[in-house]
């Protein structure tokens, strides 16, 4: 379960909007695109990035690297 998040694109400002409509349906302005806090996990910094809709739920998880400590 993710805790805490941020909102980092709303609904046009999604590069992939139109395929997440195409796919999962719902209308583009209630779209976001969501990552976690940053984690360090085996000495690594990672986030989880995901797609939402405040309907649907959470679409697409991944972990990302984005720093080394």
């Amino acid at each position: 379960m993710i805790a805490q998040s941020r909102t980092i694109a709303k609904g046009r400002h999604i590069r992939e909007v139109t395929r997440l409509m195409n796919l999962y349906g719902g209308i583009a302005s209630k779209w976001m695109k969501k990552n976690s806090l940053p984690f360090e996990l085996e000495g690594r910094i990672y986030e989880i990035h995901w797609y939402e809709h405040p309907r649907m739920g959470r679409f697409e998880l991944k972990q990302k690297e984005v720093s080394e400590p």
